[in-house]
């Protein structure tokens, strides 16, 4: 006679999160503006995962239950400087810098068991009841430099091109306390490098009735790109104005390719995924 053991998942999240975001406008001229935001977040997630395993076996554990909790808090800052210049009626420049993000964590977790057996009914159930309360400690995600420039073809449509950089081996782990980040920053500084983003986009206005269109390439942030590909993509999208209205319908398209480990047990090869995504979107928009 053959058991076998049947397993089932139940995941639950919460999360709240207040954000405070300051912005300050100064105009130069009539040709130069800078905006600076600053945005402050404070989030706390709850994430409760349940395990129940059930046997087959009449004659041992019945199953048994595992509940595990995390709280996670977090508290992180960002600051953006944004230059937009008008170097004439059919251009436009801007420059955006978004500074590194510095996110202070701190995690707890909660444990609880309880098993049954099926021969003798007997039951036990272990909860300590204990919050497991983990150092705090910080992480630091790199900056993003990004320019772009619009080409305006005065009421008959635009065109732009955006680009952006972001070095993804400059993220870091620090503690104030005794625990060491060493191995976990060399891990990063090791494997990520740094990204460059190109978007380029147009629309097309006839009467009321406007066509968009854009074509999208984010480079791997992993120096293995057989790990985690770029990332390609287009997107095509029609607007029409109406009695103060403005109804729009979008198209998004992105392929990228990857290695997905399943099994972290044997020696077995990575699958190869293709993964595409596909969006429709419709937005109704009133003109105040």
């Amino acid at each position: 006679m053959v058991w076998f053991w049947r397993r089932f998942w139940k995941y639950h999240k919460i999360n709240r999160s207040v954000y405070l975001t300051i912005l300050k406008s100064i105009i130069f001229s009539k040709v130069i503006h800078f905006f600076i935001f600053v945005e402050i977040i404070y989030t706390n997630e709850n994430d409760v995962t349940v395990t129940w395993t059930q046997s087959t076996d009449p004659s041992g554990v019945a199953g048994y239950w595992l509940e595990r909790k995390i709280n996670a808090i977090a508290g992180n800052s960002s600051d953006n400087l944004n230059n937009d210049i008008k170097v004439n009626d059919f251009i436009r420049l801007g420059f955006t810098y978004d500074s590194p993000t510095w996110l202070r964590l701190r995690e707890e977790t909660t444990q609880y068991l309880y098993t049954l057996e099926d021969a003798t009914s007997l039951e036990a159930e272990v909860n300590p009841a204990v919050i497991n309360v983990f150092p705090e400690y910080n992480l630091r995600t790199p900056a993003k430099i990004t320019g772009s420039a619009a080409f305006i073809i005065g009421e008959v449509g635009l065109i732009s091109i955006d680009y952006s950089r972001k070095d993804y081996s400059g993220t870091k782990f620090k503690s104030n306390s005794t625990v060491d980040f060493s191995q976990q920053n060399s891990i990063m500084s090791n494997n990520l490098k740094a990204a460059n983003t190109l978007r380029i986009g147009g629309e097309l206005r006839h009467k009321k009735f406007s066509y968009r269109g854009g074509y999208k390439m984010e480079q791997s942030p992993y120096k293995d790109t057989a790990v985690y590909g770029d990332l390609k993509g287009f997107s095509l999208g029609l607007g029409y104005d109406f009695i103060g209205f403005r109804l729009d319908v979008a198209y998004e398209n992105s392929k990228r390719k990857m290695d997905r480990q399943f099994f972290n047990a044997g020696n077995l090869d990575t699958a190869r995924i293709d993964r595409t995504n596909s969006n429709v979107s419709l937005t109704l928009s009133m003109n105040l």
